[in-house]
């Protein structure tokens, strides 16, 4: 690609004029004429934002306070790799893929709370909240799962 990013080649259409379904082109610090844009593509924000909204149905389900859940350090992470990737694109000068900041930014803080709540495994399995609904009330199929799974410990919600 002559010394071109094959990222931004491909994002901008490779000189053809069609981008791809989704870009969000931000313009760049110290660029009134607005000749060098950052670009932001689908998967930067639907990945993470996947993650995000994963983690405040992970919330809801357990009847989290907002203040002691994922969700907000997931924002705060995808906020913090936003940032990084920012500061990449500023040192480095040529594109960069942005979820290589984005995705480490959203997981590290859930892995790391996750880890010392010890609900990690209960976080990604699945079949610990099927059937559950995340507005607090639960189908029949929850009531069976939570006693098949719990027995006699204490139900998970």
């Amino acid at each position: 690609f002559h010394g071109k990013s094959v990222m931004v080649t491909v994002a901008t259409g490779g000189g053809t004029g069609e981008t791809i379904p989704m870009l969000i082109r931000l313009p760049a610090f110290n660029d009134e004429l607005r000749l060098h844009d950052r670009m932001l593509g689908l998967g930067d924000i639907a990945l993470p934002g996947l993650c995000v909204s994963f983690l405040k149905r992970y919330d809801l389900v357990t009847h989290k306070h907002w203040r002691h859940g994922y969700f907000i350090w997931g924002l705060f992470g995808y906020g913090v790799g936003l940032a990084a990737c920012f500061v990449l694109l500023y040192l480095m000068q040529t594109g960069q893929p942005a979820l290589m900041t984005l995705v480490p930014g959203v997981l590290t803080p859930t892995f790391i709370l996750a880890i010392r709540r010890k609900e990690l495994a209960r976080m990604w399995d699945p079949e610990a909240y099927d059937g559950l609904n995340p507005m607090g009330s639960q189908s029949q199929a929850g009531v069976e799962l939570n006693s098949q799974v719990c027995g006699d410990r204490d139900p998970i919600l």
